[in-house]
């Protein structure tokens, strides 16, 4: 009797295997603790946007800031990618003039889609 060598066989399910937990691992979404945004936020994004997101600041008056603290206003914040660009690429007017700076050298994606979401909360029905 032969004996065969499966080694080949064995060699390409170990690859295999390997590349579908890489994918899985890289398919896992990053999370980020809303509390490490805070600060971020108060030191950038309040500024403008007021700690309360209402934007009643110079800045935000000056920039036309919108009432985020408005249900109806927050519903902007649901059209993510509008959003995700808005904060990653900055925001210009119709002339070109700067609005809003880029943030996409200081956050990750996944950390500007936090942001947002922590935004949400200024929206959300006062708790009694």
């Amino acid at each position: 009797m032969k004996a065969y060598c499966n080694i080949p066989a064995v060699l390409v399910t170990v690859v295999m295997m390997t590349q579908i937990s890489i994918e899985t691992l890289s398919a896992e979404k990053k999370t980020v603790d809303p509390r490490k945004l805070m600060p971020m936020y108060r030191r950038h994004c309040s500024l403008c946007h007021g700690s309360d997101g209402k934007g009643e600041t110079p800045g935000g008056e000056k920039s036309g800031v919108k009432d985020y603290s408005d249900p109806a206003v927050a519903k902007k914040l649901k059209e993510k990618e509008k959003m995700m660009t808005s904060v990653l690429k900055g925001l210009k007017d119709k002339e070109g003039k700067m609005l809003m700076a880029p943030f996409e050298r200081k956050l990750k994606p996944f950390e500007a889609e936090a942001l947002i979401k922590y935004m949400e909360k200024f929206s959300a029905p006062k708790k009694k």
